[in-house]
């Protein structure tokens, strides 16, 4: 059974015995492809061979860990190491040449410390020999492809999350609204909205996804190639932001001043009316949860008040919340201007006047 970052499928052994148990005790390992060539990998299986040489009576125990922490301990027992393989720990010696086989797969990329041990047992001590590997991560990338590049609220479109891994991963991809935070370094832990869950991968991948009545704004797409949803050391990830525009611009086709009281219409304002309010009528209307302004201009040409807004959607709309009350324009006698913004783009300026 695998115990620690390793893990593979069991394949022939060979175990060569020689003369010359008098030898020093030895042991190595080579990690090569199926065809013999040296490629210490993470994420792909290899074949791990053992060998050295080994007293008769004695066993073998090998462990494995992050290379730069303490030496390999006096016994097999006391080190903190796991198992690099059930089969690589308590082997029995002979006496002379050894060489035993597995196709294992190292679980990380990094440099990793081999303890062996050559004693009567686990807890016999011994002096370790110690060997260290470098496991390369595999080349990979991961990234998203948003078509139209900037799709229109309310249409359609397509992210295409595209790339090449040479080990076999996991796609994982979320979407959400985009802000000042990055994406979170694994899927589990991030809070976007699900897209892709876990497509199994290997080479170059392609997978399409479909963007239906997306909403206003700028979004962000997180993405990670992995070995699981909550894997801390994906191969690739990236993430792509991209914006939802209008499809039409916003058209204001009317604006009808009015008394807030009763919301009749006025042709001019008496200072003695207690507030003033606008209905505006759209021909392209904002969208709901889009954020207008409304200032109000003096007759001596300065800002009386500036309110920001909410849209509520829709193609008339009369703005309540940026009411113009009584004390503004009591004393102040003379032409008025509304001015309607969204964002820095102005839509609309009226002028009315204040009358005794």
């Amino acid at each position: 059974m695998m115990r620690g970052a390793l893990a593979g499928l069991a394949t022939a052994v060979a175990l060569l015995v020689g003369a010359g148990s008098a030898l020093a005790d030895t042991a190595t390992l080579s990690v090569t492809t199926s065809t013999g060539q040296p490629d210490s990998v993470a994420y792909i299986a290899r074949v791990f061979t053992l060998s050295g040489t080994g007293t008769v009576g004695k066993y073998l125990f090998v462990k494995h860990r992050a290379a730069g922490g303490p030496p390999c301990a006096a016994s097999a027992y006391t080190d903190p190491g796991t198992f690099l393989d059930a089969s690589f720990y308590g082997v029995p010696m002979s006496g002379g040449a050894f060489s035993l086989q597995r196709t294992l797969t190292w679980r990380a990329p990094g440099t990793w410390m081999l303890c062996y041990w050559f004693a009567g047992a686990e807890t016999t001590v011994a002096t370790p020999i110690t060997q260290v590997i470098t496991v390369r991560a595999p080349p990979a990338s991961i990234a998203a492809t948003v078509i139209p590049t900037q799709p229109k609220a309310g249409d359609e479109g397509t992210i295409t999350v595209a790339g090449t891994t040479e080990a076999p991963r996991r796609v994982y991809a979320k979407i959400r609204a985009a802000d000042a935070t990055p994406c979170a370094p694994t899927f589990d832990a991030d809070p976007g909205g699900s897209m892709i869950s876990g497509w199994s991968v290997e080479g170059a991948f392609s997978i399409k996804t479909n963007l239906n009545d997306p909403v206003l704004g700028q979004w962000l797409v997180c993405m990670w190639l992995a070995g699981t949803s909550d894997d801390q050391l994906p191969v690739a990830a990236s993430s792509q932001v991209f914006t939802v525009v209008r499809a039409r611009p916003v058209v204001v086709s009317s604006v009808t001043l009015l008394n807030c009281r009763g919301h009749n219409r006025l042709s001019r304002v008496r200072a003695t009316i207690r507030s003033v309010c606008l209905r505006y009528r759209f021909s392209s209307a904002p969208l709901a949860g889009e954020h207008l302004s409304l200032s109000y201009i003096t007759p001596k040409g300065r800002i009386y008040k500036s309110v920001g807004m909410t849209s509520r959607g829709g193609k008339s709309q009369t703005l309540t919340k940026a009411a113009l009350p009584v004390r503004a324009y009591r004393h102040r006698h003379g032409t008025w201007r509304a001015i309607l913004r969204m964002g820095r783009h102005q839509l609309s300026s009226i002028r009315f006047k204040v009358t005794t």
